[in-house]
């Protein structure tokens, strides 16, 4: 009986282990960093693909929104060796929260981004909802975007 239970153990091992090294090689997760303190212009375009791949692109679209305190400074971004995800909503009155859950590399060579979206209550004011983070160019790539429910 415990040489059953040894081998059932053992499989199940196995088994999970191989489930495992499936997803990984199915889609790589590729490290980010979200930027803080940035807001979208009024005079912005409209985000036609999101990557962004160069302080003037990025200038155009967004501003620095510092404040004073240790944690008010815009996240630094070096485009001469990363490049930015951007998603910007529509603008609204209701309280909108746009959070990163992962980024993946697929089997086409492509980025997946998903990330959530959390809507609040309704505002006296509008808000441009937008999300960025920060990757290290030598993983640029064309990018899908996927809003999880």
């Amino acid at each position: 009986m415990k040489k059953l239970l040894f081998l059932v153990a053992i499989f199940s091992i196995i088994t999970l282990s191989s489930k495992a090294q499936t997803t990984d090689s199915k889609n790589k997760k590729i490290s980010y960093v979200v930027a803080k303190n940035y807001f979208v212009k009024n005079s912005a375009e409209t985000l036609l693909q999101p990557q962004i791949e160069s302080q003037e692109q990025f200038d155009a679209i967004f501003g620095m929104a510092a404040f004073q305190g240790e944690n008010g400074k815009p996240t630094a971004i070096d485009f001469s060796k990363q490049f930015v995800i951007a998603i910007i909503k529509p603008e609204t009155n209701i309280s909108t929260t746009l959070n990163a859950i992962s980024l993946t590399k697929n089997k086409s060579k492509k980025l997946e981004f998903t990330y959530s979206v959390k809507k609040g209550d309704e505002q006296q004011y509008t808000i441009v909802p937008s999300l960025i983070i920060i990757v290290e160019k030598k993983y640029f790539a064309d990018v899908k975007l996927i809003e999880k429910k």
